[in-house]
């Protein structure tokens, strides 16, 4: 098990980034949380095997058909054991 925070950046919030985002998650069976920031980010807490963390990642950088990603930063954390995934708010 492996927990990664992702960052997002560009024109990810009011495009459906989140609701894309958990219906990925779950496709993948990826527990977590997704959230929109202040800074006009997504942020994303994923946890799962590496494999399918891989495979997020590589949506993440394209996003839904609305999104404009420009740029992804990944940070490795300490597990949490969500045990779904889900739109967070601040």
């Amino acid at each position: 098990m492996k927990s990664i925070h992702i960052f997002v950046k560009g024109e990810v919030q009011n495009v459906g980034y989140r609701y894309f985002a958990l219906n990925k998650a779950i496709e993948l069976g990826i527990n977590g949380i997704v959230l929109n920031m202040p800074d006009g980010s997504v942020k994303i807490e994923a946890e799962g095997d590496e494999q399918k963390l891989n495979k997020y990642i590589e949506w993440c950088r394209i996003g839904p058909p609305r999104a404009l990603v420009e740029n992804i930063e990944i940070v490795n954390t300490e597990v949490k054991n969500y045990n779904s995934f889900a739109i967070a708010y601040l």
